[in-house]
């Protein structure tokens, strides 16, 4: 059940999905897409393994730096990029800039977007009264009855930030019609909420009735944000 769920959650990229398998795929040593790779390559081992991996995790979502460096390593040498150690390295200090890893001493994980199962990220922390999730409308009926789940994942995730939101919206190809959800926290504490980073919160589940669609655009959709990647 844990292999369906990592792809599942990994369908999203079939050319990272391929590369966790151990499929060789060329990337070519330029290009705005190049640096982005190879920061997918750290995350998707982080956040999902693989079934061929060598790597091992604690509950925390804890894993050795330097086992997942050589794990990263081999991937990147099977997708022909050069300059592998400085690639590596300049790929997790952007990730941990824009706080989506944490390297403590020789250890490494990432902060959200996991499916690996039963693992604990982020503090026990009171959320703010309002936070933000966004989904795809075919998604709505669903959601609407069932409330959010985490499915393939191993939290449900939030935000508190608007700017953040929006540039996921706009950017993944799978929201071709995307929907602002406005989450209601005050209808749901007996939940746990955790805070891995500045902005992301996790969460078991959200009921329908915590759940609203928020209907002015102005707030989000059409105003300028910053260029923070989802």
């Amino acid at each position: 059940m844990a292999n369906k769920s990592n792809n599942i959650a990994l369908r999203e990229d079939s050319e990272l999905l391929d590369l966790l398998k151990g499929v060789t795929v060329p990337l070519k040593p330029s290009g705005p897409n190049y640096s982005a790779k190879i920061e997918r390559v750290c995350l998707g081992l982080l956040r999902h393994k693989s079934e061929q991996a060598k790597l091992a995790h604690d509950h925390f979502g804890l894993f050795s730096l330097e086992q997942f460096k050589e794990e990263a390593a081999s991937i990147l040498y099977n997708m022909g990029v050069k300059q592998i150690e400085q690639g590596l390295e300049s790929g997790l200090e952007r990730l941990q800039e824009r706080e989506k890893i944490e390297i403590r001493g020789n250890r490494i994980r990432a902060l959200y977007g996991h499916s690996l199962p039963n693992i604990i990220v982020g503090r026990i922390e009171s959320p703010p009264n309002t936070l933000w999730h966004t989904t795809a409308m075919k998604f709505m009926p669903r959601i609407q009855e069932q409330g959010l789940r985490k499915r393939a994942r191993a939290f449900v995730h939030l935000t508190s930030s608007l700017d953040y939101i929006a540039t996921l919206a706009l950017s993944n190809s799978l929201l071709s019609c995307p929907v602002l959800l406005s989450i209601d926290t005050r209808k749901c504490l007996e939940n746990t909420f955790r805070r891995p980073n500045s902005h992301v919160w996790l969460v078991d589940e959200i009921p329908p009735s915590a759940i609203t669609i928020e209907t002015d655009e102005s707030r989000w959709w059409y105003k300028p944000v910053s260029k923070i990647e989802g």
